[in-house]
């Protein structure tokens, strides 16, 4: 992660500086525009820093897909609780994003900037009480589930919350065709390919004893299938970014 954000810290700077170096039609106009790709849809505006440089700035926001199963939560004296648990996914960013184009007559562009927003990439919940009298088979008074050192039990409405979370800073870097301000016409299109750096996404329970959330970490609980969840999850430290763009410039 701290490669990531040397990197677009410096790729930022160079487009700064090639900026200030050409002052030649410096937000003299600028287009309005909208999107679609794998961060979901959203807006954005864009202006002309210089003939080379392009600044954007928008957020984009994914549809909240819901899905729903039931599992069983081992209590601390060995039995089990089956849930019926509903998870959510989450993604909306802001992002600031600058478009360096390094041939004038070529629509050719990379791009380095960041999108930021709230870490809750995946929520999960159950949806039925787990706790005694409204379960007979739930939680009861000194019955939690056991991560690592830590005890996880329902909060008062008888729920138990597991999240995964991923940086707010997410830093990118990209590459595409189109120019979000349009030279000639007012109307043009774009297309890029790209990666955030999301780092590694943590999974998070709540509420423990201590009324605060919990990073759940590889080996807190023992069982294989959780094992191959974490190999996963801990793969997951890039996004890739595809997305198609339409801009209109009004002046």
């Amino acid at each position: 992660m701290k490669k990531s954000l040397h990197l677009v810290a410096i790729l930022v700077s160079l487009a700064v500086s090639s900026a200030v170096s050409a002052q030649t039609n410096i937000f003299n106009h600028f287009s309005v525009g909208a999107e679609l790709g794998t961060t979901g849809f959203g807006g954005e505006i864009a202006a002309p820093c210089t003939r080379y440089v392009t600044f954007r700035a928008g957020m984009t926001t994914m549809p909240r897909f819901s899905y729903s199963t039931d599992i069983d939560f081992e209590k601390n004296n060995g039995d089990e609780v089956e849930a019926e648990i509903k998870g959510k996914f989450y993604m909306t960013d802001f992002k600031f994003l600058v478009d360096v184009h390094p041939f004038t007559h070529s629509s050719f562009h990379v791009t380095v900037g960041a999108y930021f927003g709230k870490p809750n990439l995946v929520k999960v919940w159950n949806t039925n009480d787990i706790t005694k009298p409204g379960n007979p088979n739930g939680f009861g008074p000194g019955e939690y589930i056991a991560i690592g050192n830590e005890r996880v039990m329902p909060d008062a409405n008888g729920t138990l919350r597991i999240n995964l979370e991923t940086s707010k800073f997410k830093p990118y870097v990209g590459l595409g065709f189109g120019r979000a301000v349009p030279k000639r016409n007012r109307v043009s299109c774009a297309f890029d390919l790209g990666v955030q750096f999301w780092g590694k996404p943590k999974l998070k329970a709540y509420p423990t004893l201590n009324d605060g959330w919990v990073e759940i970490k590889k080996g807190d609980i023992k069982d294989d299938t959780v094992d191959d969840i974490f190999d996963v999850k801990d793969k997951i430290v890039l996004y890739p970014v595809m997305n198609f763009r339409i801009y209109f410039r009004p002046i």
